[in-house]
C-alpha cells in the first residue's frame, strides 16, 4: 500500500509540475508584453491576445486534467475508506432541478455543480456536491454578476416522513426564499416561528407550513445541536426539510476537494485536506445525531 501511495505521489506531482509550468509561461509572457506595451505597441497588443488563447486553451486543459487525475485517484481513494456504497462523479454534481424543486433558493441564470457524492455514513444515505448559483444581468457594456451562493449542498434522507415542509435558515444567509404571497394556497403558505430559544432565534429564523410539526422537530435539543454545528463551521446556513429528507446548504465560498497547482504534493498532507473537506459531512450527522434516528 505504501509502494502504491509512493508512486500515486510521484504521478500527482508529475501532472501538477507539468500544469505549473504552463501556468507559469502564460504569466511571465503576460507580464512581458504588459510591461513592454508603450514600446512595442500593437505587437504586444496581439501577444497579449495569442497568451490569453494559450491560456484558455493550453494551460486551463493542463490544469483540468491535472485536477480530474487528482480526484479519481487520490480523493476517491479517501472517500472509499469513510463511506459505504460510494459513488463519485467529479465533473457532475446535484441536479438545479433538485434544488428548484425545494422552493427555498433562488436560482438567477447560472449554475454550476460538481464532486458530486453519494454514500451511506453511519447508517445515514447522503449526498452532495459543490454548487455555484450567480446572476449575471448585462446592459449595454456592463455586464453585474450577484452571487447568490457558493459552497456546499447536502442531502440526508431519514426513516420517518414528514408531513409538511419547513425552513431553517440562518439570519446571515442570503437569497433563500419561501412561499408566503396571498395569492398562495393557504395551507401551502409558510409562516415565521418563534421558539422560547432566545439564542436561536437570534441566529436561526425558521418558517413552517405547520407550526405543530415545527415544534414537534425542532426540539431544545435539536437546536442546541445546530447551534454546536454551527459553531464549528465557517459559513451560512440554510436547512430545507422537503419531501422528507434534510437539505443542508452551506454558503462558504469554497470548492471542496479542490488541489492547489502551486502548492507541491505530499501525499500524506493532501490526504489530510481531504479529509477536513469530508469532515464537514460527519460532523452534521455527528452533532445532530441523525443516526440514532432523531427524527423516527
Amino acid at each position: 500500500m505504501r509502494g502504491d501511495c509512493l508512486e500515486l505521489e510521484k504521478e500527482l506531482e508529475k501532472r501538477r509540475h507539468e500544469a505549473l509550468v504552463y501556468n507559469i509561461i502564460f504569466i511571465a509572457v503576460a507580464a512581458f508584453f504588459v510591461l513592454t506595451f508603450f514600446f512595442i505597441g500593437i505587437f504586444a497588443f496581439v501577444g497579449i491576445i495569442l497568451d490569453i488563447v494559450f491560456e484558455i486553451v493550453v494551460v486551463r486543459k493542463k490544469v483540468r486534467e491535472f485536477k480530474r487525475f487528482y480526484k479519481e485517484n487520490l480523493v476517491k481513494h479517501v472517500l472509499e475508506g469513510y463511506i459505504e456504497d460510494l459513488y463519485f462523479d467529479p465533473q457532475n454534481g446535484i441536479s438545479m432541478d433538485v434544488i428548484s424543486d425545494t422552493g427555498m433558493m433562488m436560482l438567477g441564470n447560472r449554475y454550476d455543480a460538481n464532486d458530486y457524492i453519494s454514500g451511506v455514513y453511519k447508517g445515514t444515505f447522503f449526498e452532495q456536491s459543490d454548487v455555484l448559483i450567480q446572476d449575471v444581468q448585462s446592459s449595454g457594456k456592463n455586464t453585474t454578476t450577484v452571487t447568490y451562493f457558493q459552497g456546499r449542498w447536502m442531502i440526508f434522507s431519514f426513516n420517518k416522513r414528514f408531513a409538511y415542509d419547513m425552513q431553517i435558515k440562518e439570519n446571515t444567509f442570503r437569497y433563500s426564499k419561501y412561499k408566503s404571497s396571498l395569492f398562495e394556497p393557504k395551507n401551502e403558505r409558510f409562516k415565521k416561528i418563534d421558539f422560547e430559544d432566545s439564542a436561536f432565534n437570534s441566529v436561526f429564523t425558521t418558517f413552517a407550513k405547520d407550526e405543530h410539526e415545527a415544534y414537534y422537530i425542532v426540539t431544545p435539543q435539536f437546536m442546541q445541536h445546530l447551534m454546536e454545528f454551527n459553531d464549528m463551521i465557517k459559513g451560512d446556513l440554510l436547512l430545507c426539510f422537503v419531501n422528507n429528507r434534510l437539505h443542508l446548504a452551506i454558503n462558504n465560498n469554497k470548492d471542496s476537494f479542490e488541489p492547489n497547482v502551486f502548492r507541491k504534493i505530499n501525499i500524506r498532507n493532501e490526504m489530510g485536506l481531504i479529509k477536513e473537506d469530508l469532515e464537514l459531512i460527519f460532523k452534521f450527522v455527528d452533532t445532530l445525531k441523525l443516526d440514532t434516528r432523531l427524527f423516527v
